[in-house]
């Protein structure tokens, strides 16, 4: 009987095991995912502020003028 018990013990920590390991590995393609995310969003607000300043540029060029 008690090494019953430890069996279905051992059984239900490995399915356990199996299925914290899966999740963990979802979580971490989406930590991958969102730091790729965060890098792109991040580039767009840099072209922004690269677009914005060369236009501000352009404009006090043309005010020059």
């Amino acid at each position: 009987m008690k090494e019953a018990t430890e069996i279905k013990v051992q059984a239900h920590v490995d399915q356990f095991k199996r299925e914290l390991t899966r999740e963990v590995m979802v979580m971490a393609q989406d930590v991958g995912r969102l730091h790729k995310e965060r890098q792109a969003v991040e580039q767009q607000i840099a072209d922004l502020f690269a677009f914005y300043s060369a236009q501000k540029q352009k404009q006090q060029s043309n005010m020059v003028n």
